[in-house]
């Protein structure tokens, strides 16, 4: 028997299914921002990891959230590696490593698919949007 939010809503899934995908999204967004875990990682390793199977994980999670799995955690790879670009000192190559790239070459590529931007260009964009000039050196922001 299926669980529906409430009667009155016309949510197109139950509450278990919202829960798993919860957990889907929990999962992915742990192991791509935390820095202790491999970065590389597969998406029916965390379905096994959740006791379900990688075809009804996939289902679920397109059923709640609109976008394929895969999707959401090459969104959420492309957000770290922009702040990883932004705000460390690390190298493009270092960068790559930390998002789980197999190589630098496959992380530009789809660096540059993501933004329109190879990560250096990227770099160079934010640097130049960051320094700030003062009028007259007064230390009043143009």
């Amino acid at each position: 028997m299926k669980e529906k939010y409430s009667h009155n809503s016309s949510l197109p899934f139950s509450n278990k299914e919202a829960q798993i995908s919860r957990d889907l999204v929990i999962a992915i967004e742990n192991r791509v921002n935390n820095d202790d875990e491999k970065p590389s990682f597969n998406f029916s390793d965390l379905c096994k990891e959740l006791g379900i199977s990688s075809g009804y994980g996939h289902r679920v999670f397109k059923k709640v959230y609109g976008t394929t799995p895969l999707h959401f955690i090459d969104r959420e790879k492309y957000k770290k590696a922009q702040r990883l670009l932004e705000y460390s000192g690390n190298s493009i190559e270092e960068v790559a490593y930390m998002v789980g790239a197999a190589n630098v070459s496959i992380f530009s590529k789809q660096f540059k698919k993501w933004s329109g931007y190879s990560p250096s260009e990227y770099r160079k964009q934010i640097i130049k949007k960051r320094s700030v000039r003062s009028k007259n050196q007064t230390g009043y922001f143009e």
